[in-house]
């Protein structure tokens, strides 16, 4: 740093820096004078940076946003595009059309504050303050705006969402879903197909847009190849690459699961996606509607959550029980072991109770 307080009798503070070979003195800022140490660096810095970039002397953060985007295009999932142009139309406009170089601690502290809102799930605030950090990342590299400026982002977040319904267990025991689908008559067609789906669910961990995306060329003789998923972009279908390299994977299935698929091609005789019915692709409405109905035929509404997506922790907690590491069953779910003991394995209620009396 080279920031000198005057030594003739004025107030205030200069700097002097050395760029490309010239020498530059300012005692005066953007017309203002720096009346303390810490804003001469400020202004030291913020002119290297428009010397050394000049571009950056008049960017704002709307037009650096659509420069990222646009950089970025080719390698964005169509979803994600989605979701960006939905940040910038929602949540970029939290935040003054400011030149990148004047935005402050202030400002990002301020529009962090916009962005997160008690009624989102944590999960989705996370995801708004993510985008809002690779923006800034983008503008550290390119424009070479403080790499700092990202850290009223991270932040710690809190889950406001009230947990109405915490202590409802979040897996099901294989009797318990044996319960859930004990009212569907395999002999209806129809019956059939929902019990196939529930069952592929609760005894592969698939996500609901893998198991939609399936088609029957993705069904091996031991295994199912799941290398892609299926995802709604405003009216549209869309069938896209899997949520992450680790989504790629086989799934193996017991002979069991294998007949049963036997059975669902040789009745349905499906074209196309394997699971879609009177529409191209599997109505996951509807699916939750019999998932519910079921749940509440039998009461398990009344002590379970009951999601489609908690199939998949049914799953997950089940392997933990029959042995599975937290390695094998990331590989099996197509996450990473983190993710799977801390989203998706949990503890069975009855063992704990049991546990604690011997303590």
């Amino acid at each position: 740093m080279s920031v000198h307080k005057f030594t003739d009798g004025r107030k205030g503070w200069y700097f002097s820096v050395r760029i490309s070979g010239k020498q530059y003195k300012k005692e005066r800022y953007k017309n203002k004078k720096m009346a303390s140490k810490i804003e001469a660096q400020q202004a030291e810095q913020d002119f290297i940076r428009s010397m050394s970039n000049p571009e950056a002397d008049t960017v704002t953060i709307y037009e650096l946003f659509e420069e990222f985007i646009s950089t970025n295009k080719g390698t964005f999932k169509e979803t994600t595009l989605h979701n960006y142009d939905k940040f910038r139309r929602n949540k970029l406009t939290l935040i003054p059309d400011k030149r990148i170089l004047d935005l402050t601690h202030i400002d990002i502290l301020a529009w962090r504050n916009r962005l997160i809102n008690k009624k989102n799930s944590l999960e989705y605030n996370k995801r708004l303050l993510n985008i809002a950090k690779q923006l800034l990342e983008y503008g550290s590299i390119v424009y070479n705006i403080p790499s700092n400026l990202q850290k009223p982002l991270l932040i710690n977040l809190k889950d406001y969402s009230v947990k109405v319904i915490s202590q409802k267990e979040k897996w099901l025991k294989k009797e318990e879903f044996e319960r859930l689908v004990g009212n569907l008559c395999k002999e209806d067609t129809i019956h059939f197909y929902y019990y196939t789906v529930l069952t592929l669910l609760y005894n592969t961990g698939l996500r609901i847009g893998e198991l939609a995306a399936l088609t029957e060329s993705d069904i091996k003789d031991n295994y199912i190849q799941v290398n892609k998923g299926y995802e709604r972009v405003e009216g549209r279908d869309i069938i896209a690459s899997p949520k992450n390299n680790n989504s790629i994977r086989n799934v193996y299935i017991s002979e069991s699961l294998q007949a049963l698929l036997k059975e669902y091609i040789e009745r349905i005789k499906p074209k196309g996606t394997l699971f879609h019915l009177e529409t191209e692709y599997l109505n996951q409405q509807r699916l939750r509607e019999v998932l519910h109905k079921l749940a509440k035929g039998v009461g398990l509404n009344e002590t379970h959550e009951i999601k489609l997506h908690n199939l998949r922790h049914s799953h997950a907690s089940n392997l933990r029980l029959y042995g599975w590491n937290e390695y094998e069953i990331a590989q099996r779910l197509g996450n990473t072991p983190t993710i799977s003991s801390q989203v998706y394995i949990h503890a069975d209620t009855n063992v704990l109770i049991e546990k604690s009396m011997k303590i």
